[in-house]
């Protein structure tokens, strides 16, 4: 008795062949207390499935591709914490000065590895958005660019 649901065992009436979705025979299993409706349900998804080996293949070749896709990427995986992380010692300064008595603006101030980086908008958050995008696009410009040349290519086996 499956415990989990407290539902009695499935029963299995007869079974029948069939044709999986991958061209395979293979054997329909009918329950003896199911309705007819169910059953048939039942029996088109079972139609639209692959049989076991074939989904086990289909799973290995998904993994292999997905593995190959990582190799692939420039770098390797990549290490999110390292790639968005500020450096130590970064400071940011952030103000507000009112411009009316509803509205005003913020202005923040980014210091890291000698480069300052200025912003400014109506909301904290977006300002702090600001200042992460132009602190990337300042790191991104100072990035050695190899040229294709010089791009090592992988070896094939």
């Amino acid at each position: 008795m499956n415990t989990a649901r407290n539902k009695p065992p499935q029963i299995v009436l007869r079974t029948i062949a069939g044709i999986r979705a991958c061209g395979h025979a293979d054997q329909f299993k009918v329950l003896a207390n199911e309705r007819p409706d169910w059953a048939a349900r039942r029996r088109e998804k079972w139609n639209a499935k692959q049989c076991a080996a074939c989904g086990q293949i289909a799973q290995e070749k998904q993994q292999a591709e997905a593995a190959a896709r990582r190799a692939a990427r420039p770098g390797g995986v990549v290490d999110l914490f390292r790639l968005f992380r500020l450096p130590d010692g970064s400071t940011i300064t952030l103000s507000y000065r009112a411009t009316d008595a509803t509205h005003g603006m913020w202005t923040g101030m980014l210091i890291a590895d000698g480069r300052t980086i200025q912003a400014e908008n109506d909301g904290v958050h977006r300002l702090l958005r600001a200042l992460g995008r132009q602190w990337k696009a300042s790191m991104a410009a100072l990035a050695p660019v190899e040229s294709p040349a010089e791009q090592q290519q992988p070896e094939k086996r």
